[in-house]
């Protein structure tokens, strides 16, 4: 065991030389194991967003963040971004130089500096705290809570200061010594704290620092162990103290000289010890370690601090930047010269146990336990474009190459096959079925190798001549190949068969072929994911159905029930019975695990287009080739990430200013799930921008959101894995931002985050204006309505004046003619009519006295009618109704023509205008005229019928009729037309909006109908029926 004092010598020459700025050698671990095995690492730097790259602390908040301590300020990280805090952008954070993070009981997250100030964090707030002046300026290096609850303070003397009433404990003397030896802090089971430090451990007590003697020998570190007690770096040994004794021995350091600086373990029970010049060791429960340090991926030597996160990642702080380690889930195989730089395309294994590799241009690999053999130019390959290699049943190895023709390995070296001579095309399938036949896929079709003698099957056209790239068996007897744009093809019992896109085939292009043991053909296809062929029916599987990529390089079964698939976007499974289900149409979407280069890879692109293309091997391993080599798991030993990730709502942008999240007062909504935080947005703001994270830092790159603002969204965004969205030209009102999360395995955290967002309106966009501006309208409106129907009244009060000033002259005029005229037309009539009886006259004024007093009598019977027009007392239906009725009977009596009236025996109180009654009576007049005149009938019948919006008056005869077209055409031009008066009644029809109808034909009578319009005709109608 070095010496404390050599040990010091080590750091104080360390810290100088950081200090100063110095290059600082690494040492190399010696006996460490690949680490390639055991994890795959990420690492940030000042490049990747973080403010240094000296990492002093690591926590990871109860919200999921991790945040980082560096001499420039803390990082907070969520696997995407980094947002950094320091005294430039941060009001109460006083000091950039962080040395200590923790995160207490009630998420209260502490921070102390390298000159002994104390910060902390809350409810979004940075904070100086104020220590008593007996702390000094040392650093901070150690927050803990103890099993009382109080927090204490550790500095770099070993002091420690209670915060609760800054009672301050002094170290030990020899504690005390070294003013430069950092102390570590640790708390057992029960949270009560111990500190080491110069080789002493002492437990924090309520009256001060009680010292633990272990077994007295100097301890250099110590960290909790899972079930109780710690794990104790000293004497050159790493042990296990339950708190009385050693329970566990992991023997000598394997570390050597190198100063330790923190340990660590892990929730599977491994030891991590960081040290200050050898880097980071890993000790397992059997006292297996490996190390890791910058010869095999490690950023620095100098491991600062160690955490482990809720995803069992490990994270390293180092004095190059901040480290994560995720456990490798695919190990990625490579010789020594790492393929010349060149991809794999096919892979075999050999019955030996032997793994072959063809490559694109650096021949053939072979790696046969921890040896790798190269075969190239020297080994008999003359072409090394090398794209397909199988081992056929007598254990021969073929290798076909891109138009250099097919090889055969002889033990030694490869063998081109001169019996193959006129095999010139590429090479890019071999496939043995049944053994002793060889199947070779080639650029210019299908070839059968069998017997010493080549069978070429380009002949059949189709697929079988096309780029061969997949071959496989079938049912006996039954071999299935691909194409490269040609479809797919089929060889059973010498017949052969093709399908493309007529048969059902979606895509024509196939780079891999799998036959599972359901007798069902799987198919993967360039840029169209994978498809299903069962029962003469293909159906296809796309990434719309949640595959991780559409281009298929390899389908190859894991006995578990499971697919995996070698694709351009990494490795990813499906459950067998999951794509049945799909296909089968019992579910729209698949869950597919991916691995990607979180899990260990080194590229996601896979090889495909080649068989083999990929393989199990005996132990249950998957082999598939990759563009920077070979990838291999164990299906066994995948998990699934159980834990989903925390969602958070970070910032809101309004116009791109940032608006303060403030919580909300609870019972503000009365909705169960209301939430607790919201923003205010100002009146007249348009563009509003919600960033959000889920924290999974297995796989950051592959965490899903779906997000919906109620109020607005009518259902979830889906399938996002940007972390912020934007909305513009929201209306004024009340929403609600709701965001999930899932990890990269599909496990969702469907609570998520929530915020209420309240868009406040401007002043016209106000329920007070809105109901202002509305009172206004219904007072303008009602005050119009108002006016306009005063106005209206009085022009209908003046019309009614009017009309009565005019009804009252009607009836003036109406008296006067009957009174006046009608009184000397009679006396006219008597004394003519006296004359010719009394006086001794010639025959001549006989006949003019006669005529005088029929003139006399029409002028009476006119003036009677006109009379009757002008009276406003006449202006109804009813006396409309009686009065041609009357005439009627009059008129056609006189002329010895009999009149049957139908007309309803109840007229209700309907006026009619003087103007209407006036032409309506000439019109009718007329008709009978023309009855009595022209017809020759015997019989003329008038009705009268109420119908919707006006009345019917109908006159029909039974005379002899005549053809209405007959009407206006006029032979004799010096006679007057027969349809000048049927034209003059429609003229007076006309003038009162009303309408006639003629209905005659020769021997049949005739029936004239007049309608006339009334305004209040339809109501009563309707009262009526």
């Amino acid at each position: 065991m070095p010496s404390p004092s050599f040990n010091k010598l080590i750091l104080w020459a360390f810290l100088a030389a950081a200090f100063l700025g110095l290059a600082i050698p690494s040492t190399v671990c010696r006996g460490a194991s690949d680490l390639n095995g055991d994890f795959a690492i990420e690492t940030w730097t000042t490049d990747n967003g973080m403010p240094h790259n000296t990492v002093t602390a690591l926590i990871q908040t109860r919200n999921g963040y991790i945040w980082v301590a560096t001499y420039h300020g803390i990082a907070q990280f969520d696997g995407d971004r980094f947002k950094v805090f320091d005294t430039a952008n941060t009001k109460g954070l006083d000091d950039s130089r962080i040395t200590a993070l923790y995160e207490d009981a009630q998420g209260v997250v502490w921070i102390g500096h390298d000159r002994g100030e104390v910060t902390r964090y809350v409810e979004g707030r940075f904070e100086s705290v104020a220590l008593d002046k007996s702390w000094g300026n040392a650093n901070v290096v150690a927050f803990g809570n103890d099993e009382h609850g109080d927090l204490w303070v550790l500095n770099l003397r070993g002091e420690a200061v209670r915060l609760r009433d800054f009672f301050l404990i002094k170290p030990l003397p020899q504690m005390a010594a070294e003013p430069t030896m950092k102390p570590s802090l640790a708390a057992d089971a029960d949270h009560r704290l111990y500190v080491l430090r110069n080789g002493l451990a002492a437990r924090i007590t309520q009256n001060g620092y009680q010292p633990e003697t272990f077994d007295g020998d100097y301890h250099a570190q110590l960290t909790r162990a899972f079930g109780g007690g710690f794990w104790v770096a000293g004497v050159n040994r790493l042990r296990r103290w339950d708190g009385e004794k050693w329970i566990k021995d992991f023997g000598p350091f394997r570390w050597d000289d190198s100063f330790i600086t923190t340990m660590l373990e892990t929730s599977n029970h491994r030891v991590l010890v960081g040290t200050l010049l050898g880097g980071l060791y890993v000790v397992d429960e059997s006292g297996g370690w490996f190390c890791l340090s910058r010869t095999n991926g490690l950023s620095h030597d100098w491991v600062r601090c160690l955490i482990e996160d809720r995803e069992h990642n490990i994270w390293v702080g180092t004095s190059g930047g901040l480290v994560l380690l995720r456990e490798r889930k695919v190990a990625m195989l490579a010789p020594p010269d790492d393929w010349e730089g060149r991809p794999v395309m096919g892979i075999t294994r050999t019955h030996d146990g032997a793994i072959w590799a063809a490559t694109e241009g650096a021949g053939v690999y072979r790696k046969k336990g921890d040896e790798w053999t190269h075969f190239g130019l020297n080994t008999g390959l003359s072409n090394l474009f090398v794209w397909s290699v199988m081992e056929d049943n007598s254990h021969h190895l073929w290798a076909g190459t891109w138009g250099g023709g097919l090889f055969r390995f002889d033990g030694e070296k490869f063998v081109r096959q001169f019996e193959l001579a006129e095999l010139s095309e590429p090479v890019t399938a071999l496939h043995e079925s049944p053994p002793g036949t060889i199947w070779i896929g080639t650029e210019a079709g299908l070839i059968r190798y069998a017997s010493n003698k080549l069978e070429r099957f380009a002949g059949f056209g189709d697929a079988a001549a096309g780029a061969v790239r997949a071959i496989e068996s079938g049912a006996p007897g039954e071999i299935w190949f691909g194409t490269q744009g040609s479809g797919l093809g089929r060889i059973h019992d010498g017949k052969f068969t093709s399908y493309g896109r007529a048969e059902g085939l979606d895509h024509n292009s196939i780079l891999s072929l799998h036959y599972d043991g359901e007798g069902v053909l799987w198919i993967g296809t360039l840029e169209h994911g994978v498809c299903r062929f069962k029962d003469g029916r293909f159906i296809t599987i796309t990434a719309e159905h949640g595959l991780p990529n559409n281009i298929i390089d390899h389908i190859e079964e894991d006995g578990l029930g499971n697919f995996w698939f070698n694709s351009q976007n990494g490795l990813f499974r499906v459950g067998r019975q999951e794509l049945n289900n799909c296909a089968d149409g019992k579910t729209n979407f698949l869950r597919a695990l991916v691995f990607g280069k979180a899990e260990g890879m080194t590229t996601l692109a896979g090889s495909g287009g080649f068989t083999p293309s990929g393989f199990q091997s005996p132990d249950g391993r998957l082999w598939f080739p990759t563009a920077r080599g070979l990838a291999v798991l164990n299906p066994t030993s995948v998990r699934p990430n159980r834990i989903p990730p925390p969602v958070l709502i970070e910032e809101v942008l309004v116009d791109g200013q940032q608006v303060v999240i403030t919580n909300r007062p609870v019972g503000r909504s009365k909705q169960e799930n209301s939430p607790t935080r919201g923003i205010v947005v100002p009146p007249g703001r348009r563009s509003l921008v919600i960033k959000f994270t889920g924290m999974s830092f297995t796989s950051p790159s592959r965490v899903q959101f779906k997000y919906r603002l109620e109020g607005s969204d009518l259902g979830w965004t889906e399938g996002v894995t940007q972390r912020q969205v934007t909305y513009s030209s929201l209306p004024p009102g009340e929403f609600v931002f709701r965001v999930i999360a899932s990890n990269s395995d599909g496990l969702w955290n469907e609570i998520g985050d929530a915020m209420a967002i309240e868009i406040l309106p401007r002043f016209f966009q106000t329920w007070w204006f809105n109901t202002v501006l509305a009172l206004a309208a219904v007072i303008t409106v009602g005050g119009g309505v108002f006016l306009e129907s005063r106005r209206r009244m009085r022009r209908k009060l003046e019309r009614i004046a009017r009309e009565h000033e005019l009804e009252r002259e009607r009836s003036r005029i109406a008296q006067d003619i009957h009174d006046d005229l009608g009184a000397s037309l009679t006396r006219i009539g008597m004394l003519s009519e006296a004359a010719v009886g009394e006086m001794n006259i010639s025959h001549k004024t006989a006949e003019n006295l006669s005529q005088i007093q029929a003139t006399t009598g029409e002028l009476t019977r006119s003036m009677d009618e006109i009379v009757w027009a002008v009276n406003p007392r006449h202006d109804t239906l009813e006396s409309l109704t009686n009065y041609i009725s009357r005439f009627a009977q009059d008129f056609l009596g006189t002329a010895q023509i009999r009149c049957r009236l139908a007309l309803p025996l109840e007229l209700p109180e309907l006026s009619v205008r003087s103007e209407v009654r006036h032409n309506l009576f000439l019109a009718f007049k007329e008709t009978l005229h023309n009855a009595v005149k022209h017809s020759g009938a015997s019989e003329v019948r008038v009705a009268l019928q109420l119908v919707p919006g006006g009345f019917k008056l109908q006159i029909a005869d039974n005379g002899r009729g005549f053809d209405p077209k007959r009407l206006n055409s006029n032979p004799d031009k010096n006679r007057p037309s027969p349809g000048n008066g049927l034209r003059s009644l429609r003229s007076r029809l006309a003038q009162i909006n009303g309408r006639s109808e003629i209905h005659s034909a020769p021997g049949e009578g005739a029936r004239v109908e007049f309608f006339i319009p009334l305004p209040d005709s339809a109501r009563v109608t309707r009262e009526n029926s």
